[in-house]
């Protein structure tokens, strides 16, 4: 049997205060974990990338904490970025590319005053936990050892399937201003 609150004319079903509640709860979370990717990259502008013709990663990505899918993901498409930018993948490369990966848990609270019906104000705390992954890439002169360029892409970590699309948005975005080496 549903509750209800009766005072006077006004018949108030609780229960559907409580579905209210919970729907926003819901669409909180929901809208929280909309966050999009940030992205950064910068490269030394003062280096002529067109002495540059090749490039491999560098053997310790293989040790990064990713499903096997999305480490597949993350080599296939730094790969095909460099390829398009007109690079060489090579055993000897111009270029070494460092990539590492770390993640954090995150969390924030608010506090949210609401006046139920016929009754005093309260207080909700709201608490939000997620995990956060940052993705570094780091170009080096095999030459010197010199850094070149870096980059690094902020998300929320989720599904391994939204995950590896993340990857794929945030190094296209990464690349979209390396330098060309034709």
């Amino acid at each position: 049997m549903l509750e209800k609150y009766s005072k006077g004319n006004h018949s108030i079903n609780l229960l559907f205060f409580k579905r209210i509640k919970i729907f926003c709860l819901g669409a909180i979370a929901w809208l929280s974990s909309c966050r999009s990717i940030e992205v950064y990259y910068e490269h030394n502008q003062e280096i002529d990338f067109k002495q540059y013709k090749t490039f491999n990663i560098h053997n310790k990505v293989d040790s990064l904490p990713l499903v096997p899918m999305n480490l597949r993901i993350l080599k296939n498409e730094v790969s095909r970025q460099m390829t398009t930018k007109g690079y060489e993948l090579a055993e000897k490369p111009d270029i070494i590319i460092h990539i590492d990966i770390y993640l954090a848990t995150r969390s924030y609270a608010y506090t949210e005053d609401y006046t139920p019906l016929f009754s005093s104000s309260k207080s909700l705390v709201v608490v939000n936990v997620f995990q956060e992954g940052t993705l570094l890439i780091d170009h080096f002169d095999t030459s010197n050892n010199e850094k070149i360029s870096q980059g690094y892409a902020i998300a929320l970590v989720s599904s391994e399937y939204k995950n590896a699309n993340n990857i794929v948005k945030a190094l296209k975005r990464m690349y979209k201003d390396f330098p060309v080496t034709k």
